[in-house]
């Protein structure tokens, strides 16, 4: 995982999260690493703040944070839950 990730703190990564964008391409993975770091850096107190954030109760109780658009080269959803101790990334799936 790159670098810049590892470093955030208020962050943790399920294996399930580290296989799914390990498979990423390198630009997908630019583009999931910066919509991560905005969401940490800008949004941790209160990520449900952040457009791109929604609450999926169907899915089992876990947030989506939207990465890309429809139709678009990137076209990928970050799914994570929050807990006291911060954020934990779940999954990354196209």
């Amino acid at each position: 995982m790159k670098e810049r990730l590892e470093n955030l703190s208020k962050a943790s990564y399920r294996p399930e999260f580290r296989e799914t964008y390990s498979e990423l391409k390198e630009q997908v993975q630019d583009k999931v690493d910066s919509a991560i770091v905005e969401l940490v850096e800008n949004y941790i107190t209160q990520p449900w703040n952040h457009e791109d954030v929604r609450y999926l109760p169907s899915k089992g109780e876990v947030w989506r944070l939207k990465v890309g658009n429809r139709g678009k080269k990137t076209d990928h959803r970050v799914f994570l839950d929050i807990e006291e101790d911060g954020l934990v990334f779940l999954s990354v799936k196209h």
